[in-house]
């Protein structure tokens, strides 16, 4: 019990120290880290990261996730060992770990048995707030389960139709008790509860119910504020932000409007420069460099863990046309 209790409280002290941490700035050293990363120099990338764990209390489990295998290839055990550790009592496991690293070069030459013997004597660390961590998985697996019904409508009218009438009312409820708990303890993200996904998930589909909805929409366009807010303060990532905002842009202007990439998988040739200044304004790297990072997962076998939970580990195509509308939507 005494064991539980030291725990809680210093994840506790975590969380609130990073309340006034600015994680625009964090995100921003996350491209000086890719940058060196890009150029291979992988000393480099890892003293940027011990950087960045020395500046802020609260990092991203992607971040710890990267920085390990940094550590590990460089020959830096001790940092290897905290970075994995603190990745484990995040939430990550062996299982995922070896699902997740397989593909890296360096996982059958010791990575992979070296984050095993580390997961087995490390113990998981309780979220902040664990009942808020229920209350956005039950709203989770409810919004999963309405939106399986729209699979069984065969027709773009027919789908629209449900989503607008039956979807829609409890989507809306849905966001709405997200709004309550946003406006209590702030977004609940990695942060806060320990999951990246839910919340996201239940974001994104209310933004894509039809365009009509969304253009009657008030709900999203008031909350994007507070979500703007948390961003800065860490409690959501750049890659839910603009997942959330990608779906809302894209809906309501009839997927006229090229806003960051994440869902089209395409960009076009005019609409390069401010998507770039989009994604770079949340914390992403632009176009090019996402692209570049991704052949750099190929070659070098470090993996980077760009929203795999949503399919996205893809390139984004840049296309030489001028869309049907030259509409562009600013973050």
């Amino acid at each position: 019990m005494l064991i539980r209790q030291f725990l809680l409280v210093g994840l506790l002290f975590v969380f609130f120290s990073a309340e006034g941490q600015d994680y625009l700035d964090y995100h921003r050293s996350v491209r000086a880290i890719e940058a060196s990363l890009l150029q291979e120099e992988w000393e480099e990338a890892l003293a940027l990261t011990l950087r960045l764990e020395r500046d802020f209390e609260f990092l991203f489990k992607k971040d710890l996730k990267i920085a390990l295998q940094l550590a590990y290839r460089v020959g830096d055990s001790v940092s290897f060992r905290r970075f994995s550790g603190k990745a484990f009592e995040r939430g990550w496991d062996w299982k995922k770990a070896k699902k997740e690293l397989r593909d890296n070069s360096d996982f059958e030459l010791g990575l992979g048995d070296s984050l095993k013997s580390i997961s087995k004597r490390t113990r998981r660390i309780p979220v902040p707030y664990p009942e808020i961590r229920e209350q956005v998985k039950r709203l989770f697996i409810q919004d999963q389960w309405q939106a399986l019904g729209g699979l069984f409508t065969f027709s773009a009218e027919r789908q629209d139709r449900y989503a607008e009438k039956k979807f829609a009312p409890k989507a809306k409820k849905r966001v709405e008790e997200i709004r309550s708990i946003m406006d209590q303890v702030g977004y609940p993200g990695e942060m806060l509860i320990g999951n990246s996904v839910w919340a996201s998930t239940i974001l994104s589909h209310y933004n894509s119910i039809s365009e009509r909805f969304a253009k009657a929409d008030t709900l999203y366009p008031a909350l994007k504020d507070s979500l703007r807010r948390d961003l800065g303060l860490g409690k959501i990532s750049p890659f839910e932000f603009t997942l959330i905002d990608n779906w809302y842009q894209s809906i309501v202007s009839g997927r006229q409007v090229e806003s960051y990439g994440i869902l089209e998988r395409e960009v076009s040739d005019e609409a390069l420069p401010m998507v770039d200044t989009n994604r770079l304004a949340v914390g992403l790297p632009t176009v090019a460099d996402y692209n570049r990072l991704l052949d750099l997962q190929e070659k070098n076998g470090i993996r980077l863990f760009f929203g795999e939970a949503w399919g996205s580990n893809s390139p984004i195509e840049i296309k030489n046309k001028i869309p049907p509308s030259s509409r562009q939507a600013g973050f």
